[in-house]
């Protein structure tokens, strides 16, 4: 298993003070690799004929629920410093001597979920409370014709699901919402090659989070199968049955996670570089680099896939809609504090279905510093530049909470975060970059 690769963590930390930074310096942050893309690329490979190697994985809690639960499914991964090794099971998916543990990975739970449509026998998914809250009856609608059963409930205060899967899946017609999630949609997509018959997934009502589906199909493509759309984020048929076939592939930078540093440099007035993206990217949190540049920020974009931000003394504010980038939201919260005028965000209502409820946990952590948000329905709204003290703020066990704190704390010395170990979920060395900039 990886459990002794995933032991190599830094220590524990209860709390993290933000220290004082210095204004108009530059740095160069080595930010990981895509969470998305990895266990995308994980679950294709493993459900593909052959042998893959994927280069410069990431490695954090998240990708470790996916490479494990796939091993407990009888696929065979080899692991070196920053590679796997992955012989896929070419769409026979095994039978688990134990439970399939998923933490608050939602990629994992939905991805791993359909996946075993594939296998035959009684399969059991555990994941933490809040995984509980978060949706999974979307999936579980799309494929209630099919030859697998979801019991899901709330047992020994965490999520357990039972799955009885009768070794096919047959195809047809599956009608899936993805109003709250479109890793539904990428779920049903990657296992539609195996079914017994030509697949048609029509799309109710709008999708969200639009460019994680283009990531899904670009995958796909590596690796051999293509979709054919009909009509984009709506209709989509495959010619089934079809199969992956084994490839190679390299993870890029991880745009979500590239946006704190974006943002730190563009209130610091410093200049930060970042390496590592694809001169394609179809990574949808990329726009924040189009947002800070209606900010006033100086973004360079060079052909070897680096970013350069050149932070301003002068922020705008803006106006924007992120129904599909709502990742990065957290971050544009922090950063809009210190904008000139009123931003206003819209297309944030599914954010709170993610690891928290992310706006509303944002307003009562930020408003310990003084710092007054505003939502109306759909919209955030946000007057700055705003006074802000120190003060202790929780992360509610979210990630991307506790890093959009450090970007408000780059600028508040003193900031005390509780419990920032959560960033393990997708940025193990989060805390070690951010404090490089203080030295």
């Amino acid at each position: 298993m990886l459990c002794n690769f995933f032991k190599k963590k830094v220590k524990k930390l209860k709390s993290f003070v933000t220290p004082t930074f210095d204004v108009g310096k530059k740095y160069k942050i080595a930010v990981p690799s895509s969470k998305s893309i990895t266990n995308r690329v994980i679950h294709i490979a493993s459900l593909a004929e052959g042998r893959s190697f994927i280069d410069n994985i990431l490695w954090c809690d998240d990708t470790k629920f996916m490479l494990e639960n796939w091993i407990k499914l009888g696929v065979k991964i080899q692991v070196y410093k920053n590679q796997i090794e992955v012989f896929g099971c070419g769409g026979k998916v095994s039978s688990a001597k134990e439970s399939l543990e998923v933490g608050n990975s939602g990629t994992t739970a939905r991805f791993v979920l359909a996946a075993l449509g594939l296998g035959q026998g009684a399969y059991r998914l555990e994941g933490v409370p809040r995984m509980a809250k978060r949706p999974l009856k979307g999936l579980f609608n799309a494929l209630k014709d099919e030859s697998i059963h979801f019991q899901s409930e709330i047992n020994s205060n965490k999520l357990v699901v039972k799955i009885q899967s009768y070794g096919f899946l047959r195809g047809g017609l599956w009608n899936v919402c993805s109003l709250k999630s479109s890793q539904f949609l990428s779920s049903l997509l990657m296992i539609a090659p195996y079914c017994q018959e030509k697949v048609k997934i029509q799309v109710q009502e709008n999708c969200v989070s639009k460019p994680y589906i283009n990531l899904t199909l670009d995958i796909m493509k590596h690796f051999d199968v293509e979709i054919k759309t009909i009509s984009p984020f709506s209709i989509y048929t495959i010619d089934s049955p079809n199969k992956y076939k084994a490839n190679n592939y390299t993870i890029e930078t991880d745009a979500s996670s590239a946006s704190y540093f974006f943002a730190i440099a563009a209130i610091l007035s410093a200049e930060i570089t970042i390496d590592g993206f694809s001169s394609n990217s179809l990574q949808g949190d990329l726009y924040f680099l189009d947002i800070l540049e209606m900010m006033g920020v100086k973004v360079t974009r060079s052909n070897n896939g680096s970013v350069t931000i050149t932070g301003s003394n002068f922020l705008k504010a803006v106006h924007v809609n992120m129904v599909d980038c709502t990742d990065v939201v957290p971050s544009l919260i922090a950063l809009s504090l210190f904008a000139e005028g009123t931003t206003v965000i819209s297309g944030s209502n599914h954010m709170k279905h993610k690891e928290c409820d992310r706006v509303s946990v944002l307003k009562k952590e930020l408003s310990k510093l003084g710092a007054k948000i505003n939502q109306v329905e759909d919209n955030i709204f946000i007057t700055g530049p705003q006074k802000l003290s120190s003060a202790v703020c929780e992360t509610h066990e979210d990630h991307r909470i506790a890093m959009s704190l450090a970007i408000v704390g780059s600028r508040v010395p003193g900031l005390e975060i509780k419990n920032p170990e959560c960033v393990q979920k997708t940025y193990p060395q989060f805390w070690n970059h951010f404090s490089s900039l203080s030295h």
